[in-house]
């Protein structure tokens, strides 16, 4: 159970402390239960999440290898010849795709949007009525844990692209080179 720092009323579930109306700001350390003090519901949260995260890195492992395999080949079809380069070996081309995963995954982090989306959820909490700030939060937590796409639909897609762009090296390394 959290408490607003301002005036000590339970916001756990809140946006906005309904009684001094202040943002609740939350943490990932505030959505840590501990343990003896959960519900059996708590506990398949948590096992929803870490199956979750164990998806997540298998598909990020599985497109990763993929994507090496597609890099490694056009490296061998096109690079080598041009540029007169040696030849890599799967791994180092790995590590590779590791690096520019990595600089575009900073590059993300730094133009992100979520001080802005901080504002915005701020503004809109100061205009909810408080009659309607239950019905807001419960509609929240709604969507919350709705999901729209399917993960696995995404992976299949990431793959599907991938190897549209093999395919059409392999085309243009065997019929146009």
């Amino acid at each position: 159970m959290k408490k607003c720092k301002t005036c000590g009323v339970d916001v756990s579930h809140e946006i906005m402390c309904p009684k001094c109306k202040t943002l609740v700001h939350m943490t990932w350390r505030d959505n840590i239960p501990f343990i003896g003090l959960m519900s059996p519901e708590d506990y398949k949260n948590i096992l929803n999440g870490f199956g979750k995260v164990f998806f997540n890195i298998l598909a990020d492992l599985t497109i990763g290898l993929y994507a090496t395999f597609i890099l490694l080949n056009f490296w061998d079809w096109f690079i080598i010849s041009i540029f007169n380069l040696p030849s890599m070996s799967f791994f180092q081309m790995y590590g590779i795709y590791i690096v520019f995963n990595f600089c575009s995954a900073l590059v993300k982090i730094i133009y992100s949007n979520d001080n802005k989306s901080y504002v915005i959820l701020t503004l809109l909490c100061l205009c909810i009525p408080d009659d309607k700030r239950e019905e807001a939060n419960s509609t929240v937590d709604k969507l919350r844990t709705e999901v729209r796409v399917h993960p696995l639909g995404l992976v299949v897609e990431e793959l599907a692209i991938c190897t549209f762009f093999l395919v059409a090296g392999w085309v243009v390394h065997t019929f146009l080179i």
